[in-house]
């Protein structure tokens, strides 16, 4: 069963503008669950989503959002990531 590094993701671009999308490539066809934390833990926003063909992409949810430093936690039941994201 692949692990920590059986899938990746990138937001871009970032620092997040308008148009900003959230990318996921996936060697196994698995729902991610996406949630976006702000600098207090606080969760802003979350989503799954169906990641098929190996690839998913998103908008960056900008209506849920101001300025400033925000994590991105993603997990597909095998592994998780974690990525800083700025918005300007």
């Amino acid at each position: 069963e692949p692990g920590f590094d059986s899938f990746n993701c990138e937001v871009l671009p970032n620092p997040v503008q308008a148009g900003s999308v959230i990318h996921i490539l996936s060697p196994l066809d698995r729902k991610t669950f996406i949630y976006l934390h702000d600098i207090q833990g606080q969760v802003v926003w979350q989503t799954e989503v169906e990641v098929s063909n190996g690839t998913a992409t998103i908008p960056f949810p900008m209506e849920n959002v101001c300025q400033g430093t925000y994590i991105l936690k993603l997990s597909n039941g095998t592994g998780f990531k974690v990525l800083k994201v700025i918005v300007k």
